[in-house]
């Protein structure tokens, strides 16, 4: 009797599910080959079985009748919006001829589509797709070495046994949204943060980055992870996110990495044999569990909340997964990239945060902690510990569980436990062997401009240095240690002293120098004890050493006065120290060991004057007391303390200063006046923009400083504008009664009437944490306008003004000081510049504008302010207003250029808003709306020319834009610019087409502008790019020599849009268009450091130089690329298509080596080593080559090691990427060859020039409009 088959489960039947697919669907497998195939693998099974589990999971290999109907609606549809279609089954695409042979077989005739509707609901079929043609190539032929492939037949197995029951069970739908989000982020195609995609944007996105197992993977794979199908989500969820760890990305959140790390931990129990077996054959799986290990000890050790950073507080977060990794052999050692690529050690990690169980799994897997470990976290493991953010009780037991293991020496542990002030960890150690004057490694933390702190002052800190300045008992006893005791003269170091004279008190001293008299005597990197003790205010040790006639100079007033130590300044002048000394950068040279950016005066400067030229030195009363205790006790006066004293506004030593017969008209080396510089304290800080914090107590400030400098002889030169323009009306009318007028201008060329007009549009006030803010558009959320009704602005009888931390109030503001002045400028009938027009235009005041126009209109030999406000009219969409001002201003110049609110930098129109910080422009109104970007920046010096158009663009409308059309205006490439970044793009092209405006113009004044191609490109926007390609733009408009410039296809191939790739090389697009000449790329460049492995091979199909080098300045070679940042498929591609790894590309593949193990890729530094030959000699080239391998090389033609723009053996020609010009500009700014004399040139280079002029001058047009980077703008003239 025949035995019965063996009943085959649901589960068994997954496992093969992948196999099945692929058999019967892309290599189109009998049913019975599939049969015998599947027994070959252990499933026994018929061929009923077999056909029931193709019918319910829809492996259906034809489409029925239904179904051709359906795809002949849709694409009807599709083609009624001028939409083409393709069709995909199964993942494969059905050809274009089949498809009408199909529909039109199985169409219904008028009768039957009559007689059946209401038609029924088209039938669901989730592996039928009808969507636009898709830009991957179906018939790519791959390198057979590629890692992920050689994957293939591994993992088709195992990639859905990983996915266990309960592994579907922790799968929730509404983790769909996390998983397709960790996917398009691991593609590195999400633009926005949506977490949805089209079938055909993910379908692209994983062919531009994926090789692809089989055909039309990639567009199976997308309705595979588009579904509702858990059993076949999971495993294409699993093979991605392999794909994506092993190739180097890490930049999933942690609900992202949550959903992962919960599918690994429920599969634990099977999952690590497979794993095991796995790594040993592949470097893919080890690539992939390095980076897993690199994510979990990032997320186990990271907090989210900052609430959270300043306790005892830990993620709760297993670590099952890496003690499974540890088990697997995993390095312990392997460093974590943050999120901004710093690289730090697990257990560098895990002493941070406290993390006890951590650090016992690390130190139970002989983790290191050394030197290396040091220089990657910058600081050792007991600073580490002991940085203040643990509790003691947490650093004592992460201290004993270092000594438990024996990570560290003895003495180190010794130095934790004193700066604890632990008594029993402390008397255990001295029990050892141990020397208490060993040091260790510290890496000092060091603030900008300041200090070391004086617990972190030494690079070797012993236990004897560290009990220093702490419990003196244990000073004495560690002094009394044998190790002391056995030579004391020679193990108590200079350094010992210095630490001593900072840390100590006067009895360590004494003792010290019983133990070694000569030790006080000695200097120690230049530096005395005294020095030591002066530049840390250590007065009861300094007035020792006084009193020892230790020797004294000038350079410790400096420093002293420099600091604020008040009592420090009056010891020095009471031991002899005259303040009217010169001092050297020689003097001062000692003190860089303490300080990063120490005073250094300028070729002997007075000691007053180098105080007052540290321009970041944070004021405050005890510094402006050492100013006063200098003055008054004689320091040399030059020239130019007035402006600075005033600048920084504190009214003792400013009259003081005045006192000793120094002018109030004195300038600063700006050619600022002093009452200027009141005004607007900080050079980076200007006229009308809220760069200053404008607190009360610093309004109050202000006007008593001016009123000092008044009533001392100052003359004025235009500070009644800067006062209107600031609406402080008070210092207005102080300026107004002591000789200023109401006709002053100010050196912008600003009457006090524009200013007037644009206070009224420039209100701020303070926020919390003392941020100025916009009255309408606050920068902490600048989408959402601010008003706040219960702020007053005004004058206020005797000036009380007061900032918020004073409890006291802003100056009060009522409308009639305002309207007042207002109303007597407005009586003047001088002659008019477009400047107070812009003004009424840009706070849109209409009523007023009605009045300016009735006034004479001034004329001028440059008419770009006329232009401006023409733009401007145009821009609020106001036709009448710019009907009046087109007879107005009738030059023809007015019309075609006028001032912009970007300037050009690195190609692109870049804003300055009023937080300082550059903003390229992407058509958010709220940065220039209410700025007058018209009048000269005088500090920065940024403004850019254009078309009025471009202002005109800017509206919310296009009617001023179409009325200047009909007027003759002409666009210009800053116009397309504006254009192309708008939503309504396609509404201004067509008005321009209608005016026979052209966009195959060339634009030779505006070279410095980047391609208009790339804003649709960032945007996404394919149709917008294809109809300005059609109307003639320039595929490769590229200029090279604009920093981090790119060409269409170069940023194309940077996004990873293959679509947007695919259409530009139909279009002619140079893929080997060369690299902009600092940090720029070629298109196989940036595609390599992404990752993207469809787009690279593409590049390379279509001619791309695999060997080209990288930007002359910050460049990589595509290899070098992939290698930084860990591309391990893209790394094979390009080694097997041709890049150079030995001879003459030897010198690439080290540096390749050395950006992947800087980039914590050590998988990828294995294999590279172990597929491609290592040698002592690469390794000594690793470690000591290339000058150290000093980030980039940057070396210039006259000393860089290759020959060209081209990596290439001696029997090829050379090719040349930049003009010869840009090459010698460089040569002649090259660290390299001008290394010697560098240090001279920077103490010659001084700053440059600020326009002045003069009371009673006339400011000519010329000066005040133009910046040095304007230089063909002479046609706008007369």
């Amino acid at each position: 009797m025949p035995t019965t088959r063996p009943q085959i489960n649901n589960e068994q039947w997954l496992q093969q599910k992948e196999f099945i697919r692929y058999e019967y669907l892309v290599r189109n497998t009998s049913l019975a080959s599939l049969l015998a195939l599947l027994a070959g693998r252990g499933l026994a099974t018929t061929k009923a079985q077999l056909e029931y589990r193709l019918k319910l999971w829809r492996f259906s290999k034809n489409l029925d009748q239904e179904v051709w109907r359906s795809v002949a609606r849709k694409i009807k549809r599709r083609s009624d919006v001028g939409k083409k279609s393709e069709v995909i089954h199964n993942g494969n695409r059905i050809k274009h001829s089949k498809v009408i042979k199909e529909t039109a077989r199985h169409c219904m005739s008028l009768y039957q589509e009559l007689a059946l509707r209401p038609r029924s609901p088209s039938p669901i079929n989730p592996s039928l797709v009808v969507c636009s043609p898709l830009p991957i190539e179906q018939d790519t032929v791959w390198p057979p070495s590629i890692p992920w492939l050689m994957l293939r037949d591994l993992l088709c197995d195992n990639a859905t046994s990983f996915v266990s029951p309960s592994a579907v069970r922790v799968y929730r739908s509404a983790d769909s949204h996390v998983l397709l989000s960790s996917i398009v982020q691991a593609l590195s195609q999400s633009r926005t943060n949506r977490l949805y995609c089209s079938f055909q944007e993910l379908a692209v996105s994983i062919g531009a980055s994926m090789p692809q197992w089989y055909l039309g993977e990639s567009t199976h794979t997308a309705s595979i992870l588009l579904g509702n199908e858990v059993s076949e989500i999971l495993p294409a969820y699993i093979k991605f996110m392999m794909y994506a760890l092993s190739n180097g990305t890490r930049s999933f959140d942690r609900a992202q990495w949550d959903i992962f790390s919960s599918i690994l931990r429920e599969n634990m129990p099977d999952l690590q044999p497979k794993l095991r077996q796995l790594q040993s054959h592949s470097i893919t799986i080890r690539a992939f569990l390095e980076k897993v290990f690199q994510m979990e000890i990032y997320w186990a050790t990271h907090i989210d909340d900052p609430a959270n950073r300043h306790k005892d507080y830990l993620p709760h977060r297993s670590l099952d997964i890496i003690q499974m990794l540890l088990e697997s052999g995993l390095d312990p050692n392997h460093c974590v990239a943050e999120h901004n690529v710093r690289l730090l050690t697990p257990i560098g990690r895990a002493l941070n945060i406290g993390h006890i169980d951590l650090t016992e799994l690390l130190l139970s897997f002989n983790v290191r902690i050394d030197h290396t470990q040091t220089s990657f976290d910058g600081q050792n493991a007991i600073y580490t510990i002991l940085r203040g953010r643990l509790s003691n009780a947490l650093q004592l037991r992460l201290l004993n569980l270092l000594k438990e293991y024996k990570a560290i020496s003895l003495e180190e542990i010794l130095c934790g436990a004193l700066r604890l002030d632990d008594m029993e960890l402390i008397e255990g150690i001295l029990q050892e062997n141990i020397d208490v004057t060993k040091g260790h490694l510290e890496w000092r933390i060091c603030e900008a401009n300041e200090l070391v702190d004086k617990s972190n002052i030494l690079f070797y800190e012993s236990p004897l240095t560290t009990s220093l300045g702490r419990n003196c008992h244990w000073t004495t006893k560690l002094l009394n240690h044998h190790s002391v005791q056995k030579a004391p003269s020679k193990v108590l170091t200079g350094e010992i002293f210095i630490a001593a004279a900072i840390r100590g008190d006067c009895q360590i001293i004494s003792q010290l120098q019983d133990l070694s008299p000569s030790g006080l005597t000695c200097k120690w990197n230049g530096i005395t004890c005294l020095g030591a003790a002066v530049a840390y205010n250590n007065v009861p040790v300094a007035q020792l050493l006084l009193e020892r006639n230790d020797c004294t100079s000038p350079d410790l007033l400096l420093i002293a006065a420099h600091y604020g130590y008040e009592d420090m300044v009056r010891l020095l002048l009471q031991h002899g120290l005259s303040p009217d000394e010169m001092v050297s950068q020689d003097d001062v040279q000692w003190l860089k060991y303490f300080a990063d950016g120490p005073p250094m005066p300028k070729n002997g400067g007075s000691i007053l004057d180098t105080i007052l030229q540290v321009r970041s030195k944070r004021w405050n009363a005890s510094k402006a007391n050492c100013l006063l205790i200098l003055i008054e006790g004689g320091a040399r006066l030059l020239g130019g303390e007035i402006a600075r004293l005033a600048e920084i506004g504190f009214r003792e030593p400013l009259q003081a200063a005045l006192d000793r017969g120094m002018s109030p008209n004195d300038e600063d080396e700006c050619g600022r006046t002093a009452i200027q510089c009141a005004l607007y304290p900080y050079r980076y800080l200007q006229i009308g923009g809220s760069r200053h914090f404008n607190t009360g107590c610093e309004v109050n400030q202000r006007y008593r400083i001016i009123k000092l400098l008044l009533e001392a002889g100052a003359k004025q030169v235009g500070e009644v504008v800067d006062a209107i323009r600031e609406s402080d009306y008070n210092v207005t009318k102080l300026l107004l009664e002591n000789g200023g007028t109401l006709k002053d201008i100010n050196e912008r060329g600003v009457s006090c009437l524009e200013a007037l007009i644009m206070s009224s549009n420039n209100i701020r006030f303070i926020g919390g944490g003392n941020h100025c803010f916009h009255d309408n558009y606050p920068f902490c959320d600048r989408e959402t306008p601010r008003k706040d009704h219960n702020i007053r602005f005004g004058v206020q009888d005797g000036g009380a003004i007061a900032c918020t931390s004073c409890a006291a109030s802003w100056f009060d503001s009522g409308p009639d000081e305002r309207d007042f002045l207002q109303a007597l400028l407005e009586k003047q009938d001088d002659p008019i510049d477009a400047g107070p027009i812009c003004a009424a235009i840009q706070v849109k005041d209409w009523d007023l504008l009605d009045r300016l126009l009735l006034r004479l209109h001034k004329e001028t030999n440059c008419h770009l302010l006329e232009g401006t406000a023409i733009g401007l009219a145009a821009r609020a969409g106001q036709v009448e207003v710019l009907e009046k001002l087109l007879s107005r201003f009738h030059h023809p110049s007015a019309i075609q250029s006028g001032f912009i609110p970007f300037h050009i930098s690195h190609g692109q129109l870049v804003l300055r808003p009023s937080d300082d910080k550059l903003l390229t422009f992407n058509d958010h109104p709220w940065v220039y709306d209410t700025n007058d970007f018209w009048r000269k920046d005088q500090v920065f010096g940024l403004r850019g020319v254009a078309s009025p158009l471009a202002l005109a663009a800017l509206g919310v409308d296009s009617s001023g834009f179409e009325a200047l059309l009909a007027h003759g205006c002409c666009a210009d490439k800053t116009t397309f610019t504006v254009i192309v970044q708008k939503e309504s793009a396609s509404v201004y092209l067509d008005l321009m087409r209608k005016h026979s405006q052209q966009l195959d113009t060339r634009f030779p004044s505006q070279s410095t502008l980047s391609s208009i191609l790339l804003g649709p490109i960032k945007n996404g926007n394919v149709e917008l790019l294809k109809r300005l390609v059609d109307a003639g733009s320039d595929v490769n408009d590229h200029n090279v020599t604009i920093d981090s410039n790119r060409s269409p296809l170069q940023l194309s191939a940077q996004l990873g849009d293959l679509g947007m790739v695919h259409y530009l090389i139909e279009k002619q697009a140079d893929v080997n268009s060369p690299p902009s000449f600092s940090r720029g790329g070629t298109a196989l460049q940036f595609a390599a450091i992404g990752g993207y492995m469809g787009i690279a091979n593409l590049l390379i199909d279509h001619g791309a130089r695999i060997n080209a080098k990288g930007s002359r300045k910050d460049g990589r070679t595509a290899l070098e690329g992939a290698a930084e940042h860990g591309r391990l498929d893209m790394l094979e591609l390009l080694l097997q298509r041709g890049a150079a790894w030995s001879n003459y590309g030897r010198q690439q593949f080290i540096s390749a080596v050395r950006l992947a193990s800087k980039n914590a890729h050590y998988a990828i530094v294995d294999w590279l080593k172990n597929r491609y030959g290592w040698t002592e000699e690469d390794e000594d080239f690793l470690e000591n080559g290339m000058d150290y391998w000093r980030g980039w090389d940057i070396r210039c033609k006259n000393c860089r090691y290759f020959c060209c723009d081209e990596i290439h053996g001696i029997e090829d020609d050379c090719i040349h990427y930049y003009p010869a010009d840009i090459e010698e500009e460089w040569a002649a700014e090259c660290y390299y060859c001008k290394l010697e004399d560098m240090e001279d040139d920077e103490s010659q280079s001084g700053g440059e020039e600020v326009l002045y002029q003069g009371p009673g001058q006339e400011l000519d047009d010329y000066d005040i409009f133009f910046e040095p980077w304007v230089s063909d703008y002479s046609l706008l003239f007369d």
